[in-house]
C-alpha cells in the first residue's frame, strides 16, 4: 500500500468515526464522571472527618450517572458503536503492521459494549463502574488515535508551507510507473504549468510550481504555485481525464481530438475558462493554438495507461473492472495533436 493510500484510508476512517459525533460527545460526558468518582473514593477511603458528605456527594454522583444513561437508547449504542467497530476492523485488517492504536481502541470498544450489555441486564448500579472506566479509556484510545493519525499526515507530507495566495494541485496514479513514465509525466505536469502561466500572463520564476510531496512507483504529486494556473491544471486535467473515461473502448479504438482550440474549447471549456481566468483571448489566437496543442500532447502522455486517475482529490476511474489487466496491452484514447494523429503513432 502506497503512503497516498495509507493517508486517505486513515483520513477516511477518522472523518467517518466523526460521523458519530453525537454518539461520541455522549461518550465523553459519560468519561467525564470517572475522575469525579475516582476523587470521591479516594476521599472516602481516606477516613476523613466529610466521609459523609463525601459518600452522599458519590451517590448523587451515581445517581445523576444512571439518570444520564437514559439517554442512551440500546439501539442507539449498539448501532453506532458496532459501525464504529467495523471501521476499526477494515483499518487492522488494511494495515496489519501499523495497527496498535487501531486495535487498542477497538479492544477498549469490545469491552465497553459488554460493560453497557451487562448494566443493562441487571441494571445494577456496581455494573455502573465498569462501563463508566470502559468509556473512559475509548475516548483516551480514541484521543490517541486521532493523534496518530495527524502524526502520520505530518510525517508523509512536507514541512514546507504554501504561501497564502498559493494554488495546489495534488495528482495520484496508482498504477506502477517504471522510472522514465515516472519522470516523464512529472515533465509532462511541468510543462502544462509554465504553458498556462504564459497563457495567464504569471512569471513561472516568480511563482514556481513548488513540491509538497512526491512519491514514486505509483505517482502521488501534491504541489503548489500560482493559485489560478492550479485551478486551471485542476479543471483542464480533470476534464481530460473524463473525456478518456467516455471514449475508452475495450476494442482499442482511438477516440482522439485534435490539439486544437476549437476541439478543446468542446471537451474542456479551453477558451471560456481562460478568458475567466483573465486572458484577454480576443488578441491572443496563435498562444491560444500553441497552448491547446502542447497542453492536449502532455495530458496525452501524463493520463496515458491509467486505469484510474485522482485529481486534487476527485477519483477519476477511466476503465472499469477486467479491462484494468488488460489496459497495458490496448490502447487508451488519447487527445490527438494537431495533424490528427495520436501521440505516438
Amino acid at each position: 500500500m502506497t503512503n497516498y493510500e495509507i493517508l486517505k484510508l486513515l483520513n477516511d476512517s477518522k472523518d467517518d468515526i466523526n460521523k458519530h459525533e453525537v454518539f461520541i460527545e455522549k461518550l465523553r460526558i459519560l468519561s467525564a464522571n470517572n475522575n469525579r468518582m475516582m476523587e470521591l473514593f479516594a476521599e472516602i477511603s481516606g477516613f476523613n472527618q466529610q466521609q459523609s458528605s463525601y459518600l452522599s456527594a458519590l451517590q448523587n454522583e451515581i445517581s445523576a450517572v444512571v439518570q444520564y444513561m437514559h439517554s442512551f437508547s440500546s439501539r442507539m449504542f449498539f448501532e453506532n458503536s458496532m459501525s464504529i467497530s467495523n471501521i476499526l476492523k477494515a483499518l487492522v485488517d488494511a494495515l496489519p503492521s501499523s495497527g496498535r492504536p487501531m486495535t487498542m481502541l477497538l479492544y477498549e470498544l469490545n469491552c465497553l459494549q459488554d460493560a453497557y450489555d451487562e448494566f443493562k441486564s441487571k441494571h445494577s448500579q456496581a455494573k455502573l463502574m465498569p462501563l463508566i472506566e470502559h468509556a473512559n479509556k475509548f475516548i483516551e484510545y480514541l484521543d490517541l488515535f486521532y493523534e496518530y493519525v495527524e502524526m502520520t499526515d505530518a510525517m508523509l507530507t512536507s514541512n514546507e508551507e504554501a504561501a497564502e495566495d498559493a494554488g495546489t494541485f495534488e495528482l495520484y496514479m496508482p498504477a506502477t510507473l517504471t522510472f522514465e513514465d515516472f519522470v516523464s509525466r512529472l515533465k509532462s505536469i511541468k510543462e502544462i504549468y509554465d504553458e498556462l502561466c504564459l497563457l495567464l500572463n504569471v512569471s513561472p520564476s516568480a511563482h514556481p510550481l513548488r513540491i509538497a510531496k512526491v512519491e514514486s512507483g505509483s505517482l502521488w504529486a501534491s504541489l503548489f504555485g500560482d493559485s489560478k494556473v492550479t485551478a486551471l491544471m485542476n479543471d483542464f486535467i480533470r476534464g481530460g481525464a473524463n473525456y478518456l473515461k467516455r471514449n475508452y473502448t475495450t476494442e482499442g479504438k482511438l477516440a482522439a481530438i485534435p490539439g486544437t482550440v476549437k476541439t478543446m474549447d468542446e471537451v474542456l471549456g479551453y477558451t471560456k475558462k481562460l478568458k475567466e481566468a483573465g486572458v484577454d483571448v480576443s488578441d491572443t489566437e496563435a498562444e491560444l493554438a500553441k497552448g491547446a496543442l502542447l497542453i492536449a500532447k502532455n495530458m496525452n502522455n501524463l493520463l496515458a495507461r491509467q486505469a484510474s486517475v485522482v485529481v486534487s482529490g476527485e477519483l477519476i476511474t477511466l476503465v472499469e473492472g477486467n479491462d484494468q489487466k488488460a489496459l497495458e496491452f490496448r490502447n487508451m484514447p488519447r487527445l490527438e495533436n494537431d495533424n490528427g494523429k495520436a501521440d505516438g503513432e
